[in-house]
């Protein structure tokens, strides 16, 4: 009948192990035997220490590492938004207008932020021939016909703030009774509601209608916001400006735009610096 070995206490965890073991099969620590002293003194220290995490360095390195991102994050921050420095560490932030400049055709002039889309549609007085611009908040060209790439037209519909709007065309026998479907007609797919419609009194040239109201649609699928536009009749000749602006009546874009307004028939380019 074999006999069974007794076991043998780890003097730092207090495992029991088998009486061959040379270790504790727990902490590790060589278990007792006849040493040299010296030898002994050292395991009993070495054990004696607690554990430590094994990333003793790990908090100095987080530090900076947290630094690092602040410092990225102010200069980010300063470059968009705060545009402290010179001119290398921020954007030029324009004021609202500076990029404009005077676009004319044949039948107007205007002062607009970029070189306008064009489109003919429909409207109840018959064609209209439409120009138009998109802007940021900023009133930066953002979507117009110098954009052409699909990505970058897409990227442009999410930053879109407002789109303004010139249309020429033959004004009818009415035009105060189709205000409202002219405008919309500017703008496909908008959607005009709680218009409200005020005759101007003596206006420099032309009968004119101011038009103020909320709309659904146009430009972006989703869009809504409100609209100011105005629906002049110089002798027959048709025109409509507007500005559409998502979210915000910033009647201030729009009397820029109609300042910057003329028929080439009745006034001379307006000037860009008014």
């Amino acid at each position: 009948m074999p006999l069974i070995g007794t076991k043998v206490r780890c003097p730092s965890c207090g495992a029991k192990n088998d009486h061959d073991a040379t270790r504790c099969h727990i902490c590790t620590r060589n278990l007792p035997r006849d040493v040299a002293p010296s030898q002994a003194a050292y395991e009993e220290d070495l054990y004696a220490r607690p554990v430590r995490d094994t990333e003793v360095g790990a908090k100095p390195r987080n530090v900076f590492v947290l630094g690092l991102l602040l410092i990225v994050a102010l200069i980010g921050l300063n470059y968009f938004y705060i545009g402290y420095g010179p001119s290398w560490a921020h954007r030029h932030f324009f004021e609202p207008g500076e990029t404009w400049r005077t676009i004319s055709t044949d039948n107007w002039v205007a002062i607009l932020p970029g070189t306008p889309e064009t489109e003919r549609v429909t409207a109840p007085t018959g064609d209209l021939h439409v120009s138009r611009v998109g802007v940021d908040d900023r009133w930066v060209s953002t979507l117009d016909a110098d954009v052409l790439a699909p990505g970058t037209r897409l990227a442009a519909e999410r930053n879109l703030y407002a789109t303004l709007v010139v249309a020429e065309g033959v004004a009818g026998d009415d035009f105060e009774t189709v205000a409202g479907p002219l405008i919309e007609a500017a703008v496909p797919g908008a959607e005009l509601a709680d218009e409200k419609f005020t005759q101007v009194v003596d206006p420099p040239y032309g009968d004119q209608i101011e038009v103020v109201a909320t709309y659904q649609g146009g430009t972006r699928p989703h869009g809504e916001g409100w609209v100011r536009a105005r629906v002049i009749d110089v002798d027959g000749d048709l025109y409509v400006i507007a500005a559409f602006v998502e979210d915000n009546p910033d009647p201030a874009l729009f009397h820029q735009l109609a300042a910057g307004f003329s028929p080439a028939s009745v006034l001379e380019t307006p000037d860009a610096s008014q």
